[in-house]
């Protein structure tokens, strides 16, 4: 992705980072297409046939908020920042 090309320029791309990177990147690739879909045919007909697009686990959707976090968490200290953490708000 663009933001893993940025970090590996500035010289601060970890392997701990690029797995969360990919962790992200998994739950994207599930919520995609329901994320298209929903923009791309938002008329009447699309939205009244009730078919479930991007369905996903509730244990997908803690590990995507755990990937995330730690994301933000490692790439803070990697560019100086300090650890970042946003999981309070």
């Amino acid at each position: 992705s663009s933001g893993n090309t940025r970090l590996s320029v500035a010289r601060v791309l970890s392997p701990d980072i690029e797995a969360a990177a990919a962790g992200l990147h998994r739950y994207r690739d599930i919520v995609e297409l329901a994320h298209n879909r929903k923009i791309s045919h938002s008329d009447q007909e699309t939205a009244m046939t009730y078919v479930t697009h991007g369905a996903h686990t509730r244990q997908e959707a803690a590990a995507f908020f755990e990937y995330l976090y730690d994301f933000v968490y490692k790439v803070g200290q990697a560019v100086g920042e300090g650890p970042l953490d946003f999981s309070t708000t």
